[in-house]
């Protein structure tokens, strides 16, 4: 791996605290200087990047596929954001698991090292003073009712209110009204957390696109932001998210979140969040990039997904709040699950304890069921232990996710270690094949070159290679039949060819002169 500055001035710019206050610049053009060089050191990392390793075995991949794994953009150790290195860290700390792991799970068991590194503008993580609601009402497919729905919703006790700006599913201006209304009804708009989201073109409706058709990225965030802001009537929402995101392009993704950051930037938006991503990976990869880190992702919490328990549990290591919504599918089979009548003394309906579970879970709920709005605000306001949630844990419906396992898992991980080091060895293998082919390859002739005196061509190249790259005067090559340059396309007239014999090549009509034959001397 090179490592080298851009420019002769990085030694004094860096000297001067440059790498610090302008890092994206210095961190890119000037890596030696700064001490920041990254990337690859091992081959096949992409391939194990997109086997989502990255943050599966953190350890391995962080120190040899760096640059795969997004690390290239983050602070340099010396300033790093003390992070756990392991999915299920959390889990392990909330058991007392953390002797023996504490390397690997440093945030979660408390053994980060202190450090008087300043955080810059270039890796800044919002969530940490989020200060959010319990729960979030969902206003999508409420149509003409959205308006009285919110109202009625922040009148039983919620304080969160979802929206967005696709107007196929959104009603964002009889959000904005029925605010207002509240507001004028004694609700402080400070008390109220509003989030909305920008919707790429390819999810909208043509005839309600609430910005240009086929604008670049950036202005079709802008012009959505501007929309939504005028319908909800205010100067700015809690929380603006990118929304629809799973299997889209990576660079137009990036260009979305700098536009997004932009918002923030001018006082639009106080936290960004995305939605609807189930891949661990494109979220690390997305968050390395990020100058302003996500602060909430919104996911249907399902077991189409496996609950989310992977991205769920890198949520909780990155500091990111987990908003779940499709919440009641799964609510109406919480009685046949095993422990549920040991919670007969919480007196809680079954629907309350499910929104109890869920927020132990550490899923912030986004419901947008009207009807059961009293026993979801019940439901958050419960204090269900761990034992609790233990005995109500439906293990072939959630299939781990509360993270589970032990200090055993450990060793589980380094087993799978191993595994993923021996793919290494065999995609070194495949890479160093495809490099001598390259290399042979690259030994190929050049079509458009005569001179082949002594080189046994016919070991490369074919008759017809030699004709399509013009190959005729003066050819002089041996070990094709007459048959062969005939199919090639060559005329008697065009060039000397060998190799066959005296007949095949009179009966051809191919020319030699004498000196030729007394070089050849025979064709038999």
């Amino acid at each position: 791996m090179s490592c080298a500055d851009a420019s002769d001035s990085c030694a004094a710019w860096a000297s001067a605290g440059e790498c610090s206050a302008n890092p994206s610049f210095m961190r890119s053009s000037c890596a030696l200087s700064c001490g920041t060089c990254c990337g690859d050191t091992i081959a096949g990392c992409s391939l194990l990047a997109e086997q989502e390793l990255c943050v599966r075995h953190t350890q391995f991949m962080w120190k040899y596929c760096a640059g795969s794994c997004g690390r290239c953009q983050a602070a340099p150790p010396a300033s790093e954001v003390c992070v756990d290195q392991e999915l299920a860290c959390a889990s392990w700390a909330g058991r007392g698991d953390c002797g023996g792991v504490e390397d690997w799970c440093a945030l979660s068991c408390a053994t980060c090292e202190q450090s008087e590194s300043v955080v810059t503008t270039a890796d800044i993580t919002l969530a940490a003073a989020l200060p959010r609601p319990p729960i979030i009402y969902g206003t999508a497919w409420k149509g003409a009712h959205t308006g009285e729905a919110v109202v009625a919703a922040v009148r039983a006790g919620f304080r969160g209110i979802d929206t967005g700006g696709q107007p196929r599913h959104y009603d964002e201006a009889a959000v904005g009204e029925a605010i207002a209304r509240l507001v004028d009804e004694g609700i402080a708009r400070e008390d109220l957390w509003v989030q909305t989201k920008f919707t790429p073109e390819e999810w909208q409706d043509a005839a309600t696109l609430p910005f240009e058709a086929g604008a670049a990225p950036e202005q079709q965030v802008a012009a959505s932001v501007t929309a939504s802001l005028r319908k909800l009537r205010m100067p700015y929402v809690d929380a603006l998210i990118l929304h629809s995101l799973d299997g889209r392009e990576p660079a137009t993704l990036l260009r979305e979140w700098r536009a997004l950051e932009a918002a923030h930037d001018a006082g639009h938006a106080r936290w960004l969040g995305l939605s609807n991503i189930h891949s661990v990976a494109t979220l690390a990869r997305l968050h390395a990039a990020a100058r302003i880190k996500p602060a909430v992702l919104q996911n249907a919490f399902w077991e189409r997904s496996s609950f989310d328990a992977d991205v769920r549990s890198w949520c909780a290591a990155q500091g990111v709040v987990y908003q779940g919504y499709r919440l009641m599918q799964a609510a109406g089979r919480l009685e046949s699950w095993p422990g549920f009548s040991a919670t007969a003394a919480l007196n809680a309906t079954s629907l309350s304890l499910w929104f109890a579970l869920v927020g132990a879970l550490g899923v912030l709920p986004l419901t947008g069921t009207s009807s059961h709005l009293s026993e979801a605000i019940a439901g958050v306001s419960l204090r269900v232990d761990a034992g609790t949630v233990q005995r109500l844990r439906p293990t072939e419906d959630l299939g781990g996710a509360l993270g589970g396992g032990s200090v055993a898992e450990v060793q589980a991980h380094v087993a799978k270690l191993d595994a993923a080091n021996r793919l290494v060895s065999a995609l070194q293998a495949q890479v160093t094949t495809l490099q001598a082919r390259v290399a042979e390859l690259e030994r190929r002739p050049k079509l458009g070159e005569c001179n082949f005196t002594g080189t046994n061509i016919r070991k490369l190249l074919s008759a017809a290679e030699l004709k399509a790259g013009g190959l005729v005067s003066g050819l002089k090559t041996t070990g094709y039949s007459c048959s062969e340059a005939k199919a090639a396309g060559y005329t008697p007239s065009e060039c000397h060819i060998g190799g066959f014999s005296f007949e095949e090549g009179r009966g051809a009509g191919f020319k030699h002169n004498a000196s030729y034959w007394d070089r050849v001397k025979s064709w038999g």
